[in-house]
């Protein structure tokens, strides 16, 4: 099995950002990085460094197999 097939499990994370009280969940790295990719994620925040961040180290999580905590604290 190579990584891209490891689902790394996360503290499950919920965001709002398909307006107010609609929530999305994120149990895998591969869900966050999906919330983060997704469309529904507000343009203004893409813009922003931790935006960045977190995405970046979703990426290597996903593909190194690394710690996603630092993705979620982001």
């Amino acid at each position: 099995m190579n990584n891209s097939q490891i689902q790394i499990p996360i503290r499950p994370l919920h965001v709002e950002i398909e307006g107010l009280a609609w929530y999305r969940q994120a149990h895998t790295v591969d869900e966050l990085a999906g919330l983060l990719l997704s469309v529904s994620w507000p343009s203004y925040g893409k813009q922003l460094s931790e935006f960045h961040r977190a995405l970046a180290t979703s990426l290597d999580a996903m593909a190194l197999y690394l710690d996603p905590e630092p993705a979620m604290r982001s």
